[in-house]
Order: C-alpha cells, then sequence, then structure tokens
C-alpha cells in the first residue's frame, strides 16, 4: 500500500471504475441485516488499512463509506485507488457514497491534487481530472431496509423525499447546486431550532431537530448515519440518537483522533474504535 502507483495502473483502475459507476443510482438500495458504516478517511493510511482487514473478515455484510476519502492526509492517492479496486472485486458489496471532498474545487484547494501532481509529475493533472469525473458518478445516499439512510452531510433545505434523491442526476463535477450541495454539506446541530446559516459558508445550513424529524416522518426513516464534521472521540448522536454522526480517519492535520465505525447487526448498534480492530 504504500509503495509509488504508477500512472497506468491508477488510469486503469479509474477508467474500470467509471463504467461500474455509470451504472449505479444516486440513491443505493440494500437489505442485510448486517452493514459497516464508515465516516471520513481522508487519506489516513493507518486507519484505511485496520478498516480495510477489518471488513475483510466480514463476508455476510455490506461495508458502507459515507465519503471523504481524499485530501488533508498523506495518502489519497494508496487509499481510493485501493478501495476502488476492492468495490469493483466485490460488484455491489462495498458502496462508496460521495463526500463534499470528492469535488472540485474542494480537492483542489486541501490536498488531492497536489498529492497527484507530486506522485505521478507531468501525469498528475490528468489523474486529477478523471479522478473527479468518476467521484461525480458515485452515488449520494444507501437506504437501508427501507428505513436507515446514509449520506455525508445533512438534510437539505427543504427537506426532499427519498425520491427527490433518487433523481439527483450525477456527472456534476462541482455538485455546486441544490439539493447535491446541501446534502455533501449541511450539518446538525441541537441548539438550532429548524435552520441557521452555517460558518462553512455561504449556501450551507444547519439544521435543527424539526426539519429533522419532518424529513425522517416525511420518508418513515428511524435512523440517519452521516460523516463530514470532526470530532475528536470519533462519533456523536443527534436528536435522541436518530442521527448519529462517524469520523474515521485516527490522524487528522495534527490531531490524534478516536475514529469509529459503526456496525449494525440485527437492528443492534455497535460504534467501534478503529484502534481497536
Amino acid at each position: 500500500m504504500y509503495d509509488m502507483l504508477d500512472f497506468n495502473t491508477v488510469i486503469d483502475t479509474i477508467e474500470s471504475a467509471e463504467k461500474y459507476y455509470n451504472k449505479l443510482p444516486s440513491l443505493i438500495k440494500i437489505k442485510s441485516d448486517k452493514v459497516v458504516f464508515i465516516g471520513d478517511i481522508h487519506g489516513d493510511i493507518e486507519s484505511y488499512l485496520r478498516i480495510k482487514k477489518y471488513v475483510s473478515n466480514l463476508n455476510d455484510a455490506y461495508i458502507v463509506f459515507l465519503g471523504d476519502y481524499v485530501d488533508r492526509g498523506f495518502h489519497s492517492l494508496e487509499i481510493i485507488t485501493d478501495l476502488l479496486k476492492q468495490v469493483l472485486r466485490e460488484r455491489g458489496r462495498i458502496i462508496t457514497l460521495r463526500g463534499n471532498h470528492e469535488t472540485y474545487p474542494i480537492n483542489d484547494y486541501y490536498g488531492f491534487r497536489y498529492e497527484l501532481i507530486k506522485k505521478l509529475k507531468d501525469k498528475g493533472e490528468l489523474v486529477y481530472r478523471k479522478f473527479n469525473e468518476l467521484f461525480s458518478l458515485f452515488p449520494v445516499g444507501c437506504l437501508v431496509n427501507d428505513k436507515i439512510l446514509a449520506i455525508h452531510g445533512g438534510i437539505p433545505n427543504p427537506p426532499p423525499s427519498l425520491k427527490d434523491l433518487e433523481e439527483i442526476s450525477k456527472g456534476d463535477i462541482e455538485a455546486a447546486k441544490d439539493p447535491l450541495f446541501q446534502l455533501l454539506w449541511n450539518d446538525p446541530d441541537e441548539k438550532v431550532e429548524e435552520w441557521e446559516e452555517s460558518p462553512r459558508g455561504p449556501g450551507i445550513y444547519l439544521f435543527g431537530k424539526k426539519p429533522f424529524n419532518y424529513f425522517m416522518k416525511k420518508n418513515n426513516l428511524s435512523l440517519l448515519i452521516r460523516a463530514h464534521l470532526f470530532l475528536k472521540n470519533g462519533y456523536k448522536s443527534f436528536f435522541e440518537n436518530k442521527l448519529i454522526s462517524l469520523f474515521s480517519p485516527m490522524n487528522y492535520v495534527g490531531h490524534q483522533v478516536d475514529g469509529k465505525i459503526l456496525l449494525l447487526d440485527n437492528d443492534n448498534i455497535e460504534i467501534l474504535s478503529i484502534r481497536n480492530l
């Protein structure tokens, strides 16, 4: 995993993955008694390898990554390339949702582009463009057993139906249009009653319990699982435990994090520390 990847390996993986992701809907629907949910990785190779080893022993489980594979860490290229290989090998068991860092220009500013140029030299710009084209094909949500929804960020304003999520068009590299933009960027906040502008920037919202409950009732959901939020403890519950936020790197821009993943096993929820996997 730490070996330098060559251009042909990377580009062949991207092109094979494009054919696969082109056929996927924006909202993946699965039925399973056992599902593992994984939050942001952000180029942290140690966390990724621990997670990979853990899920390799769960042949009967679906694996749902909640986005933000790249940027900030030093091994985004190795992680995303290996993960794509796993996705293609397992065909349907491993699901990779799109995060806000799987968009241009975010991954231009936060390190992915620089990493590709550093590692792939004059081929880096081409690979960077190809990766962003591929990221735009990633699904934006995963519906588990018709009652649990996994996304990267938060519910858009106004709260959409699941059918609205199904109809989100793929291929938008910048993901700058709603509801996709807010789906990747919005955050929950217990102190907010309805909606407030987010400190993350214009067009991004903090959502409170009232719109959250409306969204859950409207879509007959019991649990929302998401990522996107830096959490030193690796996870946090909101809104009477109906929303769980995961953060999965152990090392994040100089911070030591107790990264967590979530195991859903026959309706039982277990939060697992990556350091103990």
